[in-house]
């Protein structure tokens, strides 16, 4: 007796079975190219690990990208800093043109004591700047995209370790609060990845954040 190939599979209603689902391919990241399958070791892969995120989400960034970020976001906060030091220069000019024109009312220097009393508004103003511009790039831009100026130079995203969305301006704010109180302590609060074992950092924890690298 020869040996028949088996039929193919039928459907109960009596026509060929629909062919199955594709296999899966490798986890996509949402902010660029593939996911990375984290290597054996991790300490778990529950939501919100190193383990979880690398699977679902991309690699996670490492200290010196995020140093570099957060390095570029600090000269850009300061920019306005050169308005600070020109108005402490004014004030110093006014003293001085203030003294002169005293004691020698025909020299002029009472115009310039006049021009350095608005010194103080000028400080006043550069420190706003510097606020303003802490509050957009550091939690409006970053809680809405999850880039700063400085991530995004560096291609990395702050993202919630457990949806891998942007954490909002909310959970920003309270985050870079909790990193500027923890960080008067020897910046305990951004060294504490280099030994945490999902490598993030204690404002990352208190928000459940993490920070992933994307294609720039």
């Amino acid at each position: 007796m020869t040996d028949q190939p088996y039929p193919p599979p039928q459907h109960p209603s009596g026509g060929p079975a629909a062919p199955g689902p594709a296999p899966a391919g490798p986890p996509t990241n949402p902010y660029g190219g593939h996911a990375v399958v984290p290597a054996p070791g991790y300490p778990s892969a529950a939501p919100g690990t190193i383990g979880y995120v690398e699977t679902h989400f991309g690699r996670v960034a490492t200290f010196e990208k995020r140093f570099l970020a957060y390095l570029v976001d600090t000269l850009l906060v300061l920019v306005p800093l050169l308005g600070v030091f020109a108005g402490f220069a004014m004030m110093m000019a006014g003293s001085v043109a203030g003294a002169v024109s005293a004691s020698d009312p025909g020299s002029g220097a009472g115009v310039v004591a006049v021009l350095a009393s608005g010194a103080f508004g000028v400080i006043l103003l550069s420190y706003a700047a510097m606020f303003a511009i802490l509050l957009w790039n550091r939690v409006f831009r970053m809680g809405s995209t999850g880039q700063s100026v400085g991530k995004s130079w560096q291609g990395i995203v702050l993202i919630d370790a457990v949806t891998g969305v942007p954490i909002g301006p909310g959970r920003c704010f309270l985050r870079e609060l909790v990193s500027g109180l923890v960080n008067q302590v020897v910046y305990l609060s951004s060294l504490w990845m280099l030994w945490d074992p999902d490598r993030q950092t204690v404002h990352d924890k208190v928000v459940t954040s993490a920070v992933i690298e994307v294609r720039r």
